[in-house]
């Protein structure tokens, strides 16, 4: 494998695995999703480009999303944008990790 390479572990996300990552861990999860999933051409095609992923994958990412928009610019920088096409996966992951 070269060095730009990385190996690639498939494996179905729990509640205690999403409780157990550290921040770098958490990133190793989510980075592939970044470039994969798209939000920006409708949702179809969000749920098309994620199918490689589990819904457990789905729902982190669509949490890292709400974070990520809401801590710079609320909730209405989350649905305005791009983003808030994930609304409710991330309603339903907080949901399914227990972040009620």
């Amino acid at each position: 494998m070269g060095e730009t390479e990385k190996e690639l572990t498939y494996a179905k996300l729990t509640i205690e695995n999403i409780k157990g990552l550290d921040e770098n861990s958490y990133y190793d999860v989510v980075d592939p999703m970044w470039e994969t999933i798209n939000i920006y051409e409708g949702y179809d095609e969000y749920i098309q480009s994620a199918q490689t992923f589990t819904l457990e994958q789905r729902y982190l990412l669509a949490i890292t999303w709400y974070f990520a928009e809401v801590s710079n610019g609320g909730h209405h920088q989350f649905l305005d944008n791009s983003t808030g096409i994930v609304w409710e996966d991330a309603i339903k992951g907080f949901k399914h990790f227990g972040m009620n």
